[in-house]
Parts: structure tokens; C-alpha cells; sequence
């Protein structure tokens, strides 16, 4: 059996870039997470220059942490490559005096009014 890590880099014989990014994310999930972003890297040096090797390259450059759904990551890269500032993902949204009020899928706080 594999390490969720190693898994990962063997997908990149068959997913597309979008899904080894949306995979990638799901291993770094908010809750749970089954790896993290040293081990995504150890993975990849690994896998050295086997097939896929350049698409791991890639994708891990467009990984984040904290993400709840793939639906997150491909509305996150919709806005990325649409030339946005890239927003955080599962922040928390508080009120002026600092009380919790919500936990946003992908929130821009430095762009609050």
C-alpha cells in the first residue's frame, strides 16, 4: 500500500494537472489531512524523472492547505488564472470587534471595505 504522498505522485501517469491539483488539496485538507506540503515535496523528489514527474512539479506549486471540497480549489484556480489575487482558502470572517461570524470558502480580508 502506498503513503498518500506517493499515491499522489502515482496519479500523475493519468490526471490531468487540474486533477493532481484537486487531489493535492484533498491531502492537505482543513480537517484530517493525510499529508503535508514537506511530504508532497519528499514525494516528488522520489519519484524523480519517471512520467508525470513534470506535471508533479507543477501542480504542487498550486496546492494548498485547508481546503474542505474540490469545488474550493477549482473555483481558486478560476480566479488565479483569471488574473485575481489569489484569495484565502476556509478563512475566518470576523466582525470589528473580532467575534467569529463565519468561515469563508475562499475570502480576500485584506480587500474588506
Amino acid at each position: 500500500m502506498s503513503a498518500p504522498s506517493a499515491a499522489w505522485c502515482e496519479l500523475a501517469e493519468l490526471a490531468t494537472l487540474d486533477e493532481l491539483i484537486i487531489a493535492g488539496d484533498a491531502l492537505l485538507r482543513r480537517q484530517n489531512p493525510l499529508a503535508d506540503r514537506p511530504a508532497l515535496l519528499e514525494a516528488i523528489s522520489r519519484w524523480g524523472r519517471r512520467r508525470g514527474a513534470v506535471a508533479l512539479a507543477e501542480a504542487v506549486q498550486w496546492v494548498r492547505p485547508g481546503t474542505d471540497s474540490p469545488q474550493e480549489t477549482r473555483i481558486r484556480l478560476v480566479l488565479l488564472r483569471a488574473g485575481l489575487p489569489e484569495p484565502q482558502v476556509n478563512a475566518v470572517i470576523a466582525d470589528a470587534d473580532g467575534r467569529f461570524v463565519a468561515l469563508g470558502d475562499l475570502v480576500y480580508l485584506n480587500s474588506r471595505s
